[in-house]
C-alpha cells in the first residue's frame, strides 16, 4: 500500500513511536531447517545466521517477507569440510575469498575452498552504542593443499541497531599463512528468483547505477564469456536515459559485471512491492589491476536450473602480508517499493524523482521513495544561490513513514521568493538527520504573457 503525503504535519513537538530494543538469540532447529541459527531482530527486520554450514546469512526479512533465497534440497545438512566431495549450495549469504579464477593451485576456478566456504564458525556477541548489536563469526583456517586460500581464515561482523532495517557486514580476510596473497573480500547472496508455488522468474529484478566512464562501454557492464548462452543476453537491460542497467530474471544461466562507482545495487520483487539494497564505498577507480575480474566490483548471476539469482559485491584487491587482515562493508537496507529503483542512499530509494511542477508562488511536489529507517520526511525549501546571506531554510511540511509502506509524495505547497532548492530529507525519532532521498531545482516563475 502507497502512502500519500497529505496533509502534512507540524514536525515540531511530535514523537515518533519508538522500535523494539535489538535482540540476539540462539535458536535451535530455526524455522523447522534443522539448523541451531543465531537470530537477530528488531521490530522490523529478522536476520539469522547459521554456524555450522560456514556461518551463512539464510534469513533476511522485512516483517514476513524474505528476500534470501534457501536451497530447499540442502536444509538441515552439514558436511565435513573434504578436497573431494561436491560443492554443498545452501543458499543464502556467504563470503568468498576473489579472485574466483585463482582458487585452485595450479589454476582453475571451481569449488571454492571447502573450510572456508562451509566449515563450522564460531558465534559470539558484542553489544554497541544506542541499542546496537553486533553478531561475529568466526571461521576456521583453510587446511587443504589443492586451494590457493590455505592458511587463509574468515570473519563476519553483522551489525543491527533499532528502528531500522540496515544491517552492516563486515568482512573480513586474514592470512595466517607464511606468504603474501592478493585476494579480495567477495560478497556473494542468493535471492529468490519466484515466488512460493510459482513460475514466474519475470517479476524479479536488479538494478544498479552505470558508471558514466565505464572501462565496458554504454551499458557499464559486461558479460563473462562462458554465460551469454540459452538467451541470457536478453536478461541484461540498460535505460540510458536515467543512468540505470539491470537484469530480470527469466531463468536462464548467465552472469554481467560492472565497474559501478556510485557504490550500491538493488533486487527487487516487482510483484509484491519490496526492494533489498546493498551499499558499499568504491574506494578507488576501478580497474583490471584494483578490482578483481576486469575491474568489476559488482556482478549479478542469474542460475538457469535453480530459481535464484546471485547479487555480488567485491572489494579491491589487496597484496596481503602474513598476519595481515583486509576488511570490506556492506550495508543491507530492505524497503516496501517496487521498480525501478533510479537512486539509493542511506536514507531509502528513489522510484520517481523528487519533481515540481509550479504555478506561480505555490507548487505541485511529487515523487516515489521507500525508506530504510522508521522515521520523519521532511521537505525542506534551500535558500536560492541569489539569496541574502544567512537566509534559513523553509520547512514545507512533514510526515511518519516506515520501511513497512512505499512513499508517495504528491502534495501542494507555497513557495517563498528565496527558495532555490527542495531537498526530501528523513531523520529519526530524535531528529537526527539519516540522510537525502532525493532533491529539485525550484524552477523560476515564468513571465506573465501580454
Amino acid at each position: 500500500m502507497k502512502r500519500w503525503l497529505l496533509p502534512w504535519m507540524v514536525h515540531a513537538g511530535l514523537v515518533l513511536s519508538a522500535g523494539e530494543a535489538v535482540e540476539l538469540t540462539q535458536v535451535d532447529d530455526h524455522l523447522g531447517w534443522g539448523w541451531q541459527a543465531q537470530v537477530m531482530r528488531n521490530d522490523l527486520i529478522t536476520f539469522a545466521v547459521m554456524p555450522a554450514i560456514g556461518g551463512r546469512a539464510m534469513q533476511y526479512d522485512l516483517g514476513d517477507h524474505p528476500f534470501l533465497w534457501v536451497n530447499p534440497a540442502e536444509i538441515g545438512r552439514t558436511y565435513e569440510p573434504s578436497a573431494d566431495a561436491p560443492w554443498p549450495n545452501f543458499g543464502g549469504y556467504k563470503s568468498w575469498v576473489a579472485p574466483q579464477g585463482q582458487w585452485l593451485r595450479g589454476g582453475g576456478g571451481w569449488p571454492p575452498p571447502p573450510t572456508l566456504d562451509y566449515g563450522e564458525y564460531t558465534a559470539t556477541r558484542e553489544d554497541g552504542e544506542q541499542g546496537q548489536v553486533t553478531l561475529v563469526t568466526t571461521g576456521p583456517v583453510e587446511t587443504f593443499e589443492r586451494w590457493q586460500a590455505k592458511g587463509l581464515s574468515l570473519t563476519r561482523r553483522f551489525t543491527l541497531r533499532p528502528r531500522s532495517t540496515q544491517v552492516r557486514v563486515e568482512q573480513r580476510i586474514i592470512n595466517q599463512s607464511p606468504h603474501p596473497q592478493v585476494v579480495a573480500n567477495w560478497d556473494v547472496t542468493q535471492v529468490p528468483g519466484v515466488h512460493a508455488k510459482a513460475n514466474d522468474p519475470d517479476n524479479f529484478w536488479v538494478y544498479f547505477p552505470v558508471n558514466p566512464r565505464s572501462m565496458f562501454g554504454p551499458r557499464g557492464f559486461f558479460v563473462f564469456a562462458s554465460d551469454g548462452r540459452n538467451g541470457a543476453d536478453s536478461q541484461w537491460k540498460n535505460w540510458a536515459s536515467d543512468g540505470i542497467a539491470g537484469v530480470q530474471y527469466l531463468r536462464r544461466g548467465g552472469k554481467i559485471g560492472a565497474d559501478v562507482t556510485a557504490g550500491w545495487v538493488a533486487y527487487v520483487d516487482e510483484r509484491d512491492g519490496y526492494t533489498f539494497v546493498k551499499r558499499f564505498e568504491v574506494s578507488a577507480v576501478p580497474a583490471p589491476g584494483t578490482w578483481p575480474d576486469g575491474g568489476s566490483t559488482v556482478q549479478v548471476y542469474t542460475n538457469g536450473a535453480e530459481p535464484y539469482i546471485e547479487i555480488e559485491v567485491l572489494s579491491p584487491l589487496v597484496d596481503l602480508q602474513p598476519q595481515q587482515q583486509t576488511s570490506f562493508i556492506v550495508d543491507w537496507y530492505a524497503t516496501r517499493i517496487d521498480g525501478p529503483i533510479l537512486k539509493a542512499g542511506t536514507a531509502g530509494v528513489c522510484k520517481q524523482r523528487l519533481s515540481l511542477a509550479r504555478s506561480g508562488a505555490r507548487g505541485r511536489v511529487t515523487g516515489m521513495f521507500g525508506v530504510f529507517h522508521l522515521g520523519t520526511v521532511e521537505l525542506l525549501g534551500l535558500p536560492s544561490a541569489d539569496a541574502k546571506a544567512g537566509t534559513k531554510p523553509v520547512s514545507l511540511g512533514s510526515y511518519y513513514v516506515s520501511p513497512r509502506e512505499a512513499v508517495t509524495l504528491d502534495v501542494e505547497v507555497a513557495l517563498s521568493p528565496t527558495v532555490g532548492t527542495l531537498v526530501l530529507l528523513l531523520r529519526d525519532a530524535d531528529g537526527k538527520d539519516l540522510g537525502e532521498l532525493d532533491r529539485a531545482l525550484v524552477p523560476a516563475v515564468e513571465p506573465e504573457k501580454r
